[in-house]
């Protein structure tokens, strides 16, 4: 009872809109979300009220958020067809600090790096090839909105830089996406040899045409060409990220507010977290400084 209150009140609290990609207020949404969840399970914990059909009842979380009034039929049945994406295909797991329209490009990119070692130096052009639809004439793709950013947050939303700092950087971090790094003129030069086009003859639905083929063009020598369907850490494409890739991004990520000794000491304790007899030991490492 306690969890369909938490769930009812949780409802009436999620939000957030795509015209705040490139702002702080974009990593906001999913703090609003963790702290909505909260705070929805403690009011539940001490007696406050809400409907206990929020998810599947009439004029519902479901009836509105999703297509056909929450009709089951056109969401799709999960015991019919596996609907519900939570289940199938699963949890995505993001490999770099940028938007998910960008990670298949960037895993092409650093795939031919790898290969071929050439730098930005080596670059005349480098073309991102999508499906249709996926590319407006100003050179935006869906959500990625910022074809010359000059912040670090709308540089997470550009095509163009993501791929310019993978070459200049031969990987993606967190510390790419910093206002000084997004200014460098390196980096300003490269972004702006990079395209993304769309292919009218790929419709986006169609599974088999449904990949990212980055090409790019040396200066002196050949034409290198790599095809991604499914990015790192999709369910779809049987590439799991390793745990050593997930502790790689949690050092990344934790290293910019913690202090190394407390960044590898957490990590040690998330590795044998569902066996310690007292969490507070891994929690008082987290505190950080803000």
């Amino acid at each position: 009872a306690r969890t369909a209150t938490a769930l009812g009140i949780a409802a009436s609290s999620a939000a957030g809109l795509r015209l705040n990609f490139g702002y702080m207020t974009k990593p906001l949404h999913a703090g609003n979300a963790a702290r909505a969840g909260l705070l929805a399970a403690l009011l539940a914990r001490r007696g406050f009220t809400a409907t206990p059909s929020v998810l599947d009842g009439e004029r519902g979380f479901t009836a509105v958020f999703s297509p056909g009034d929450g009709d089951p039929a056109a969401i799709g049945s999960p015991r019919a067809t596996g609907g519900w994406q939570v289940l199938d295909p699963g949890i995505a797991v993001k490999k770099y600090p940028c938007c998910n329209r960008g990670h298949r490009a960037a895993d092409a990119i650093l795939t031919l790096v790898r290969r071929h070692g050439f730098g930005a130096a080596d670059v005349d052009r480098i073309e991102v090839r999508m499906p249709a639809g996926e590319v407006d004439a100003a050179g935006r793709v869906g959500p990625m909105t910022y074809p010359a950013p000059v912040t670090g947050l709308q540089a997470k939303f550009s095509m163009q830089y993501v791929l310019a700092a993978a070459v200049l950087d031969g990987g993606l971090g967190i510390d790419a996406f910093t206002d000084g790094q997004v200014a460098r003129p390196r980096a300003r030069r490269l972004l702006a040899r990079v395209r993304p086009v769309a292919d009218p003859d790929r419709p986006a639905a169609d599974p088999e045409l449904n990949y990212v083929e980055v090409v790019v063009r040396l200066v002196d020598g050949p034409e290198l060409t790599e095809r991604v369907h499914f990015s790192r850490g999709d369910p779809r494409g049987g590439l799991p990220l390793s745990a050593a890739d997930l502790a790689e991004k949690y050092r990344d990520c934790a290293g910019t507010v913690l202090p190394a000794g407390q960044v590898a000491r957490s990590l040690e304790l998330f590795g044998v977290l569902d066996g310690l007899p007292d969490v507070r030991p891994l929690t008082g490492l987290l505190g950080g400084s803000l």
